[in-house]
């Protein structure tokens, strides 16, 4: 999983996260100490080194002085065997001019102190020449030990060089990986941040959906509060409605008694000419309220003709007086019957409106408790 991809809010994943941090602080200490070890040893080699030339530059200036000295030496030898050549020289003379025995040997003293310091001389140059010698083996075996000396110095340089240039990479190295993961800890520090602000973003969203989410509850019970007021106006209106309903039956019943009763009135009036505009505007009024109706023209005919033999015995007030009442009634039904109409309506219309809240009120409650489980 790529970092910048990983979910800071688990807490596996910080876990992880400060685990592989703490591990890579260890491995940059560990890699900052071994670079201190090793810095050291170079600084140990090289100061071994210097040691090394040190003793080498003694040993070269110990060496010219012994050649220097053998150099005395040999001229000095050079000089005694010289020296030597000629005495030997004088001797070989002497002993060419010297008498036989029995002669009178002049000078024989003076030829034996000459001898004597010949011989003292070439004893002197012998034990010159074994101290030569040995000065000479000496030089040698010094020469030689200077140059396996210097042979082993130069290995044990070369060698220090060597692993010097290898410290030296593997400190780059070091110090190129040591700078990798500073970066990678820059950038894993960067990305924590930017995870962290992230964090607080979503923090704050949701603290906002949260109020968001408390506002619509707060309304959602509101909307069920309404809802309750609503179900129990609803419960009245109905009871209402019921009791309009009976009302209703009831007027219908006494319409409908009025309506014989105008049966029964119409024949009757009828047959009298002053009646006949009352009649006309009458039967208009009944056409009107309570619908054209043909069992009714032959009900009306019908009660006509069992009627006109008792049409003497009307008085035309009472009649009148009567059908006035009727018409009154009538008219007054009417009313009652529109405003019954109306009240119907409006309470058809808030049954109607009640049912669509109470449907948006399921929803709201549904909506609610996805966003409670949310």
């Amino acid at each position: 999983m790529n970092i910048y991809e990983m979910d800071l809010n688990s807490e596996e994943n910080k876990k992880k996260l400060n685990a592989a941090f703490q591990q890579m602080k260890t491995k940059i200490q560990v890699e900052e100490r071994k670079a201190s070890e090793e810095e050291q040893k170079r600084i140990e080699f090289e100061e071994k080194c210097h040691s090394l030339n040190n003793q080498k530059t003694l040993l070269d200036q110990k060496l010219a002085k012994t050649e220097l000295a053998f150099k005395r030496k040999c001229e000095e030898l050079v000089e005694k065997e010289e020296k030597y050549n000629e005495l030997q020289r004088k001797l070989d003379f002497f002993n060419m001019n010297e008498p036989k025995k029995g002669f009178f040997n002049f000078g024989s003293d003076e030829n034996k102190l000459f001898r004597k310091k010949l011989f003292d001389f070439q004893q002197e140059i012998e034990i010159k020449t074994n101290e030569l010698q040995r000065l000479h083996e000496l030089l040698f075996d010094t020469k030689k030990s200077h140059d396996e000396t210097e042979k082993h110095y130069q290995e044990q340089i070369s060698n220090l060089e060597c692993k010097i240039q290898m410290q030296i990479e593997t400190t780059e190295k070091e110090k190129k990986l040591k700078q990798e993961l500073e970066k990678q800890v820059q950038q894993l520090n960067q990305s924590i941040i930017n995870k962290e602000q992230e964090l607080k973003v979503c923090k704050q969203q949701l603290n906002e959906q949260d109020d968001e989410i408390r506002q619509l509850k707060e309304q959602l019970q509101q909307q069920q509060q309404l809802y309750n007021e609503l179900q129990i106006t609803l419960i009245h209106k109905k009871e209402e409605l019921k009791k309009n309903y009976q009302e209703t039956d009831q007027l219908k019943v006494t319409l409908a008694s009025i309506k014989e009763n105008l049966f029964n009135i119409i024949p009757q009036l009828e047959n009298e000419s002053q009646n006949s505009q009352i009649v006309l505007g009458l039967k208009q009024f009944v056409d009107k309220t309570f619908g054209i109706d043909k069992q009714r023209d032959q009900k009306v005919n019908q009660i006509k003709q069992e009627q006109e033999l008792q049409k003497e015995l009307l008085v035309q007030k009472d009649s009148y007086q009567v059908f006035q009442k009727a018409k009154d009634r009538i008219i007054k039904m009417g009313k009652n019957m529109e405003q019954l109409e109306k009240k119907n309506k409006m309470l058809q219309d808030r049954i109607y409106i009640l049912e669509n809240k109470r449907v948006q009120g399921k929803g709201s409650e549904f909506l609610s408790d996805k966003i409670s489980v949310m």
